[in-house]
């Protein structure tokens, strides 16, 4: 009868220590990315194309630049009128950015672009 109670007694142990970490182990600590803002870029006829500035909101309220692996989408960049990377048309233009690759899944927001005339 001992034999059992201790072996009932090591099982409910093991049951309650399981759930207590299974319980746990959906921390909330893991930071995620709320939403991106791309900052809004003016330029003069004549100056070159930068990149843009993005920002990652993250989940606990902090800010991270994003800088690599951005790319923009070719249709958009063709828009700018860019000679030797450089605006040759005064407008406001919007360029789709994306992380990695041209997909939809990866479009991070849109990037808008001034461009005044020189005088």
């Amino acid at each position: 009868m001992k034999k059992v109670l201790s072996v009932m007694a090591v099982v409910l142990t093991l049951v309650v220590l399981s759930a207590l970490f299974i319980g746990c182990s959906g921390s909330s600590d893991t930071l995620s990315v709320s939403s991106y803002e791309i900052t809004e870029t003016k330029y003069n006829v004549g100056d070159t194309i930068g990149t843009p500035t993005v920002t990652a909101k993250m989940s606990d309220g902090t800010t991270k630049t994003v800088s690599n692996h951005l790319v923009l989408k070719q249709s958009d960049v063709e828009a700018l009128h860019l000679t030797d990377d450089k605006f040759t048309v005064a407008g406001e233009y919007t360029v789709a950015v994306y992380h990695l690759e041209e997909k939809e899944g990866y479009k991070l927001g849109d990037w808008k672009i001034t461009v005044k005339a020189t005088k």
